[in-house]
């Protein structure tokens, strides 16, 4: 189920014409591209679609760290095309690149949203959480987490 809120502030719709979402290779990330379908399709906001690659400092002492990286890079690019293809054919929202912008890049993942979400001066971030919670999530922190307090704009995070 979704609801939409239109929130005012003063006498101002918001609206947004650039909304980034991040996303991994969990269940969620279907969930929280439909959210930011809907509301591009209710704004017309242009979607960046971003999925950041961690690459473990030690993977490079087992196996030649560019094939690694390479590999993982294939593999990002073929979860996007499955999320983009399965998502925008269930909202009729069409695939091309005036839509929805694919985004691979490496690093940890709160940082590089942050990080483009300022370069491409986006209005709003949607990030899924996977709710790992309790002492792994004050442990480790959590992507959505780390977002949201350091985000400059309206974080929406999909449960």
């Amino acid at each position: 189920l979704f609801h939409i809120c239109i929130m005012n502030h003063g006498d101002t719709i918001l609206s947004f014409s650039k909304i980034l979402v991040g996303i991994d290779q969990s269940e969620s990330s279907d969930l929280t591209f439909e959210y930011a379908i809907r509301l591009s399709k209710l704004s017309g906001a242009k979607i960046y679609l971003v999925y950041v690659i961690e690459i473990p400092q030690a993977a490079g002492s087992f196996v030649g760290i560019s094939d690694l990286e390479k590999y993982f890079e294939e593999e990002a690019q073929k979860l996007l095309d499955s999320i983009v293809m399965r998502v925008t054919k269930k909202f009729n929202f069409g695939e091309n690149d005036d839509n929805v912008e694919r985004i691979i890049k490496k690093g940890h993942p709160s940082k590089v949203i942050l990080d483009l979400s300022k370069s491409i001066g986006v209005d709003l971030i949607v990030v899924g959480s996977r709710g790992i919670g309790g002492v792994k999530e004050f442990l480790l922190g959590s992507v959505s987490h780390t977002v949201a307090r350091h985000a400059s704009v309206p974080v929406l995070i999909v449960k």
